[in-house]
């Protein structure tokens, strides 16, 4: 869930639902970055947790195609414990597949995006429960935290500075926000030493703001409060506006 260009000593860490599919896609085509997404040998004993999958997985047969998507998230690094630097960054077998070491990890220049946690939380239940065609609404969601799956967790109730903070600093020497896409991944170019006419890359198509949906899903005080509580490590880490008032939606 990394990026990685050696020559330029760069580092993009890729936080799920913050445009990241983009971000990866465009610094793979056009600016000779490389894509990771390699589990760890030792990943059970280090998210410590019995993922909540197996159980889901016994519900589906060999055949159903739910079935082979479960079964590859069981080998993604998906987990519930450990953020993306964290995960990546303090692997022996990781740090050798990806010819990476803990000085490279503090002297390369790390970036990634982020964005409105309530956005982003939402976002990631759509894209969660599509994908595992599951039937469930979102207030059921927002209290169903301890019986997701590790795949689920990952892009909803993960805090996005979990991947990108080691206690509770900022690793990153640039954090660009979703809402100012293409501006802060030109910046970012520009500060790794791409020159202005090297710098071209596929445009951001938006889908139906989140935003503008938020009172859509967030229905009702409790809600709002309880959604306040899971999201309160991004409010507090990334500076990140609460709306602790229904009203104020």
């Amino acid at each position: 869930m990394c990026s990685i260009n050696h020559a330029k000593k760069a580092i993009f860490i890729h936080v799920p639902k913050t445009a990241g599919t983009f971000c990866k896609d465009n610094l793979e085509k056009y600016y000779g970055f490389k894509y990771y997404q390699i589990r760890r040998p030792d990943h059970d004993e280090i998210v410590n947790t019995k993922s909540y999958i197996n159980k889901i997985i016994e519900n589906y047969t060999e055949g159903n195609k739910i079935y082979y998507l479960l079964e590859y998230f069981k080998h993604t690094p998906h987990n519930r414990n450990v953020g993306i630097y964290e995960y990546a960054s303090t692997s022996d077998y990781l740090n050798a597949k990806v010819n990476m070491d803990d000085a490279k990890w503090k002297s390369y220049y790390k970036f990634s995006f982020v964005r409105n946690p309530y956005e982003r939380f939402i976002s990631g239940y759509s894209y969660s429960i599509n994908h595992i065609n599951r039937n469930i609404n979102f207030e059921e969601y927002i209290n169903s935290k301890e019986y997701v799956t590790d795949f689920e967790y990952f892009h909803t109730f993960m805090p996005q500075s979990k991947h990108i903070f080691s206690n509770e600093n900022n690793i990153c020497d640039f954090i660009g926000n979703f809402h100012n896409l293409e501006d802060d991944l030109k910046q970012i170019l520009l500060n790794i030493g791409f020159k202005e006419d090297e710098i071209t890359h596929d445009h951001h198509i938006k889908n139906k703001s989140t935003h503008d949906s938020l009172h859509y899903y967030i229905k009702t005080q409790e809600i709002l409060n309880k959604l306040n509580n899971i999201l309160e490590d991004d409010f507090r880490l990334l500076k990140m506006k609460k709306i602790e008032n229904l009203n104020e939606l």
